[in-house]
């Protein structure tokens, strides 16, 4: 097993990580906590048959499509969920507004 942290930093630098949109990481044999937050763009995560415990997406606003299955555990994503949801009613509001 890998470490999932470690894995990411070392294959995508933090420039690239900015500007994925699509990330599969599916089968790659990784464990623990993996934290993406710093993939603003990013819009398709596939990270099934791994060992996560914990997925962090706090910042992943864009994000329309997770694939997760086949882990030990991943902690809820409803914060990501939250998060959308009060992006789109900002939106509204701003929309409104205009």
């Amino acid at each position: 097993m890998t470490d999932a942290q470690q894995w990411i930093e070392n294959k995508y630098p933090a420039l690239i990580q900015k500007n994925t949109i699509r990330l599969d990481i599916s089968n790659k044999n990784l464990e623990g906590s993996l934290d993406l937050s710093s993939f603003t763009k990013l819009e398709e995560l596939k990270c099934s048959g791994n060992s996560l415990t914990t997925l962090v997406l706090s910042k992943c606003l864009k994000l329309r499509k997770v694939e997760v299955d086949r882990n030990v555990t991943v902690v809820a994503l409803k914060h990501i969920q939250e998060k959308l949801e009060e992006e789109k009613k900002k939106k509204k509001r701003i929309n409104t507004n205009s």
